[in-house]
């Protein structure tokens, strides 16, 4: 068994995006036979059996089975969805609509909630206890001396770059000032409420990025700072973000109402609008049926893409996998 690798590389900057297109690309093909590192010498791809720093990835044979391993060092590695099936949701999923990335943070099946791990860094950890001395909330003034945390609505500090008493905040007073100081504004659709931040979620007086989510030791779930009603059944919530800067953008909750699709895209008609020219006017469906959660690509120019988090297996069908301004499009032969 061995794999057939037709590659692609676009010889001008990508943008994070790839021209499917173009006509400005280098096309060539390698046979792979055993497990080697993908190396991007210039605009060619050429096996090694060593790693190194233009390592975009790695074909590994374990067990029977081939894999295509990510190498995110260099450079995320996504799989573009194929317009024809419906692919399945599962949280944790980071997808690109063009530039823009969602990451699937939250998902209800209709039987169990599953929340997603920090697997981008845009939640903050914290170790609550008993500190010694007098703290105060920079919002509600409330001094406290040698207490310990109150797990309903701890203190909260190291959130930001504010030091002294300026870093105590309670999570009360913190959530409602995210909440109504006209920061968050709301849009509901037919299947679907969004937040979206008419300004950065950030501290007014270091401007130092605020997290959605708070984790506190040894508590599971995380206290959210962005209030969502939840409705009963099935739903899922879609969060934009820009990891460059850990940062997140909007929140989009999408409940299912019967078997209708849910359109994503750049068009009127989407129910979740995306303003950027990268995203098609309609680029992708998300529907619930007895599978549960799925999305489907619709014939999007620059496609949507599933960020491969470890290892992908290659199967019969091809799968075209892009990384930055390299498409490889992989088989079994």
């Amino acid at each position: 068994m061995q794999v057939s690798i037709e590659i692609a590389t676009w010889t001008q900057n990508n943008h994070g995006l790839f021209d499917y297109e173009s006509q400005d690309l280098k096309i060539s093909k390698i046979v792979v036979q055993n497990s080697v590192y993908l190396i991007l010498n210039k605009d060619v791809v050429e096996q090694s059996n060593d790693q190194n720093e233009r390592c975009i990835g790695k074909i590994s044979f374990e067990n029977g089975q081939i894999y295509y391993q990510s190498n995110p060092k260099f450079s995320d590695s996504y799989v573009k969805l194929d317009p024809k099936y419906k692919q399945q949701l599962q949280v944790g999923d980071l997808f690109k609509f063009g530039r823009l990335e969602y990451f699937i943070s939250e998902l209800n099946n209709g039987e169990k909630v599953q929340t997603a791990q920090d697997h981008y860094h845009l939640d903050r950890h914290i170790k609550p206890g008993k500190i010694q001395g007098n703290r105060q909330c920079k919002f509600c003034l409330m001094e406290e001396v040698d207490q310990a945390e109150d797990p309903t609505n701890p203190y909260l500090t190291n959130l930001c770059g504010c030091l002294g008493n300026m870093s105590y905040v309670h999570y009360d007073c913190l959530k409602s000032w995210i909440n109504f100081s006209n920061r968050i504004a709301y849009k509901q659709t037919v299947n679907t409420v969004q937040y979206n931040w008419n300004q950065a979620l950030e501290c007014e007086i270091c401007k130092v990025p605020l997290p959605a989510r708070i984790y506190l030791e040894n508590q599971p779930q995380p206290l959210q700072l962005v209030s969502i009603e939840k409705l009963d059944g099935p739903y899922v919530i879609l969060e934009q973000i820009t990891r460059q800067d850990n940062l997140s953008k909007s929140l989009i909750f999408i409940h299912s109402f019967g078997t209708n699709a849910i359109s994503i895209g750049r068009g009127h008609n989407s129910e979740v609008r995306c303003q950027d020219i990268s995203v098609s006017r309609n680029h992708a469906n998300i529907s619930f049926n007895n599978d549960g959660w799925q999305i489907q690509d619709q014939m999007s120019k620059f496609g949507t893409l599933r960020i491969i988090r470890d290892k992908l297996l290659i199967d019969d069908e091809i799968k075209e996998i892009q990384i930055g301004r390299v498409l490889l499009k992989i088989k079994l032969i």
